[in-house]
């Protein structure tokens, strides 16, 4: 599911080698860290300010009711990603998203 988190503690990519990968490491493991953390009323609260609750929503079902279940979390990643390119690393002047377009090509 993830391109460069690997559930390591630290940091295992090269800031000015691989600059890239770290900085989607980073990216990464902080959607684990809040995956692990929140409870279903968290990400509700999160995606409503984002114009994303009515997408969660559609991924919840009765099992998700106090916690996201883990076989929930690709379809929550895909859409934390999608706020994360329009909100966090947005495109700029109207372009096309040059951190997406790195991230997706990522292997």
């Amino acid at each position: 599911m993830f391109k460069c988190y690997n559930g390591e503690e630290e940091n295992p990519f090269d800031p000015i080698h691989q600059n890239t990968k770290h900085m989607f490491w980073f990216y990464e493991s902080v959607f684990e860290s809040s995956f692990s953390q929140n409870k279903t009323s968290d990400w509700i609260n999160f995606f409503s300010s984002y114009d994303l609750k009515k997408d969660f929503m559609q991924i919840l079902s009765e099992e998700d009711k106090v916690r996201p279940s883990l076989k929930k979390k690709k379809q929550i990643f895909d859409l934390w990603l999608i706020y994360f390119f329009t909100h966090k690393l947005y495109r700029e002047h109207g372009g096309e998203n040059s951190y997406e377009k790195l991230y997706r090509a990522l292997r």
